[in-house]
């Protein structure tokens, strides 16, 4: 059990810098691109390159840490999941990351803030997010089976 948790969190903190962020640097820095060839919205665009550096509240750790933090966190639920049900990893890792982490990401944020949870006007920017939690889900799983803690054949 301890191994679930400790690699949980170290695979989930570490995919958040490799992957979660990776991503939002591509997607940030390729937009135009996307949006010349996809049609993207303008609301599939991040606001940031990734890697943000402003301290966060409440305790005032760079927002990137904060993320990493949260990312093992969820590291270490996924790593449960992936122990105990045995599903195939990356898809499952992607799944996690896209589906639920983004929909806990947007239900306190938007519920405490008295805004509707789910309109076509956010749509693009749960897209975005679900790509990129998914990313971070599908890196951590990946990093998660460097670490043997699933069968690597399974995916």
């Amino acid at each position: 059990m301890w191994r679930v948790i400790v690699v949980g969190f170290l695979a989930g903190a570490a995919a958040v810098p490799l992957f979660h962020e990776g991503t939002n640097f591509i997607l940030y820095h390729n937009f135009r691109w996307l949006q010349a060839v996809f049609g993207a919205a303008d609301g599939f665009r991040p606001l940031s390159p990734g890697f943000n550096l402003r301290l966060s509240a409440p305790l005032g750790f760079p927002e990137v840490l904060n993320l990493a933090f949260w990312g093992g966190s969820w590291g270490v639920l996924l790593a449960a999941t992936l122990r105990l049900l045995r599903p195939p990893a990356l898809l499952t890792g992607f799944l996690f990351g896209a589906f639920v982490c983004t929909g806990f990401g947007f239900a306190p944020y938007y519920g405490e803030r008295g805004l509707p949870f789910w309109t076509v006007v956010y749509l693009p920017n749960w897209l975005r997010l679900a790509l990129v939690n998914g990313a971070w889900g599908w890196g951590a799983a990946a990093l998660m089976q460097v670490a043997g803690l699933t069968d690597r054949f399974r995916s």
